[in-house]
């Protein structure tokens, strides 16, 4: 994805997956997307180019090594050489109504 709607990609990368086999719950959830456009149309998404340099005492720090032992990124060695300057991006979630910072 570049730059694009990032409030609706997953829904539309996902529903894109049953293109094959199509059924009518699917087109349902294609209303719905459409019905969240069409009450978001004066939302607006910040580009901002600056960088933010996070504190990382500001996070809590959790050992998954028990879960993911000699686990290590995967990087393609055919991979595209990156174009352009590099892009952070940030998003903020809040899961439970104020009760995260």
């Amino acid at each position: 994805m570049e730059l694009g709607r990032s409030d609706i990609y997953v829904n539309v990368a996902m529903l894109s997956s049953f293109l094959m086999q199509p059924r009518i719950g699917l087109l349902e959830a294609i209303f719905h997307i459409y019905g969240y456009l069409k009450s978001h149309m004066r939302s607006t998404m910040v580009f901002d180019d600056s960088y933010i340099h996070w504190n990382d005492d500001d996070f809590p720090f959790y050992d998954w090594t028990d879960f993911y032992q000699d686990i290590k990124e995967d990087i393609l060695r055919n991979a595209p050489e990156p174009r352009g300057l590099p892009v952070q991006m940030n998003v903020f979630v809040d899961a439970d109504h104020a009760g995260n910072r």
